[in-house]
């Protein structure tokens, strides 16, 4: 390889002849993992002057991956794509190790070097995520480009050994940072909470004598509708430029708004406008306070989620006291709602719950199934007792009316998560937030799909309707500060483990929501099958005695890999 760092390079588990296995997928779901059903051999890629060669360590397969099996090109990020003529490959939570170094990152990175991997890359405003976009972690080996090494915010990569220079954390505990930094980053202040400066701000008001004080815009282009242009002769004056227009016009034309301030409008305005709401945009409801109006508006859901847009409003003259600071994490000592608790990514949210400093007094958990509900209690009834927390668990589909129940006798939920992909579940558990409670969206659906949601709490009651996608390094530099603390254990959420001939087979289980928890396919075990926790100890029982409380653990790892480590390299087939 010239230009390349070779030296000390690691392929062990990689045919002599230098060719590799992985899985590309070419959509049309699990059909689409590989060819024929398998993996296919590749040479093993060779990386430029300015690249990284990296072996895949860990890989722990997510709900999202499932998804993306079942929607194909309907999904999102995915579409646009021809993915047959341009296939992608799963995986974007991954444990990395540097194999080789490009003459241009010398100094930077080393041979043998422990990474991590942000997977919500972008390049020159784009996003481009690894395991979606860009080919992920189903590999045994991958090269990573500028894309990763030199994005808008820098390398979307990281040392673990910066972290963790003692080597405490196993491989599974790396990969699975990144489901744990987007937990985290469900309640992290993620939306634009200011106007945007130099930005598109269109203003609309009803009212013949508005009374509204407006704050200072940075915004330069101003479009104002209705009464709101009355204003115009102020905002001229502080140097914005101003376009009066028709709010007919407005609402039948192409024009988009970073930011849209909506002064006593009409009832179905909110709903009309949001669609002229630029991606990430940010929409402001101002009423006067005896404005007693609910603004019951229809929002896409999957723009919360993925972009997300910002709602947010205020009761009174002072327009301004609508931006700003806002909750985004769990009240303490609240009520909280997680909808769809049971899978993996439900049981970290009420982990972390859990192990807040100041808990939610009562947590509601819901699953479908009594099955993973026992489980749920086994795992976290007696903790959640320890902590002074009630916990409750409720399948809302064996057991219907117990939800809504506990809710009345609540008064309402402070905060409900959820975490299943239905608009139908998502506006379920919707009804049952206070005026002031703070919906969060875990779970992504298809744009177009619109959630009925009362607007007017934002305004008089300071409700919060948000969502998230993704995370970010400092989310996940957080989590592994939190795991060597001791604060999180984070792969207490590993339910299975195989290596990369069955990772068809763990997506598989994904789909069918085999396992509560998360499967970590580790690439370097080439043949080990898909095992669940509890089948280890009668198959791998140094393995299971690892285990800590049926937890998976650094121990367990270790002796995972000293049974099924292959000495000799399995011959590719051509």
């Amino acid at each position: 390889m010239t230009d390349v760092d070779m030296t000390d390079v690691d392929m062990k588990g990689v045919d002599p002849k230098g060719r590799m296995f992985s899985w590309p997928f070419s959509g049309n779901g699990l059909g689409g993992v590989g060819v024929g059903g398998q993996p296919v051999s590749e040479a093993v890629p060779t990386p430029g002057p300015a690249e990284l060669l990296v072996r895949v360590d860990a890989v722990t397969l997510c709900a999202s991956d499932g998804k993306m099996l079942r929607l194909g090109t309907d999904y999102p990020l995915l579409r646009g794509r021809d993915l047959q003529a341009q296939p992608t490959r799963l995986g974007h939570e991954v444990a990395l190790t540097v194999v080789a170094v490009g003459q241009q990152r010398r100094g930077q990175y080393r041979v043998g070097q422990r990474l991590g991997l942000q997977p919500d890359v972008f390049v020159g405003g784009e996003r481009r995520c690894f395991g979606v976009t860009l080919p992920g972690g189903l590999t045994q080996y991958l090269v990573l480009g500028s894309d990763v090494l030199e994005g808008d915010d820098g390398p979307y990569i990281f040392s673990v050994g910066g972290l963790d220079p003692d080597g405490r954390l196993s491989l599974a505990d790396v990969a699975v940072t990144e489901p744990w930094a987007c937990v985290e980053m469900a309640y992290q202040p993620k939306r634009r909470l200011q106007p945007l400066a130099g930005g598109r701000l269109w203003i609309h008001g009803d009212s013949a004598a508005t009374g509204f004080v407006l704050p200072p815009f940075p915004g330069s282009e101003m479009t104002l509708s209705g009464s709101a242009q009355d204003y115009a002769e102020a905002l001229s004056a502080q140097g914005h430029r101003i376009q009066r227009n028709e709010l007919a016009d407005i609402l039948n034309g192409s024009q988009t708004f970073d930011d849209i301030l909506l002064l006593d409008p009409a009832d179905d305005l909110p709903e009309r406008a949001l669609p002229l709401l630029s991606r990430g945009g940010l929409l402001n409801l101002s009423v006067s306070a005896d404005n007693t109006r609910r603004y019951e508006t229809q929002v896409d859901a999957s723009r919360l989620h993925y972009e997300p847009i910002s709602l947010v409003g205020q009761a009174g003259p002072e327009v301004g006291a609508a931006y700003g600071e806002h909750r985004s994490d769990l009240r303490p000592g609240g009520s909280l709602l997680i909808h769809g608790a049971g899978g993996a990514m439900g049981r970290m949210h009420l982990e972390r719950a859990l192990s807040l400093p100041h808990p939610p007094g009562t947590i509601v958990a819901t699953n479908r199934g009594a099955a993973r509900l026992s489980e749920l209690n086994l795992s976290f009834a007696a903790w959640a007792a320890a902590r002074g927390v009630r916990l409750k668990l409720i399948s809302p589909v064996q057991h219907p009316g117990f939800l809504e129940e506990e809710a009345r006798r609540l008064g309402g939920f402070d905060d409900v998560v959820v975490n299943i992909p239905s608009l139908s579940e998502m506006q379920y558990a919707a009804n049952f937030l206070r005026q002031d409670g703070l919906l969060a969206l875990f779970a992504g659906i298809p744009e177009g799909q619109r959630l009925r949601l009362p607007l007017g709490n934002v305004a008089h009651f300071r409700a919060e309707f948000t969502g998230t996608s993704g995370s970010s390094l400092a989310d996940q530099r957080r989590v592994i500060q939190k795991t060597l603390s001791g604060e999180l254990d984070a792969s207490s959420v590993i339910a299975a483990v195989c290596g990369l001939r069955a990772a068809r087979e763990g997506l598989a289980a994904v789909m069918d929501g085999r396992y509560t928890g998360k499967i970590v396919v580790y690439p370097p075990l080439l043949d080990l099958p898909l095992l669940g926790l509890e089948e280890l100890a009668t198959v791998a029982p140094g393995v299971y005695a690892g285990l800590n409380a049926g937890r998976w653990t650094k121990a367990a790892e270790d002796a995972l890999f000293a049974q099924f480590a292959q000495p000799v390299p399995t011959e590719a087939q051509p």
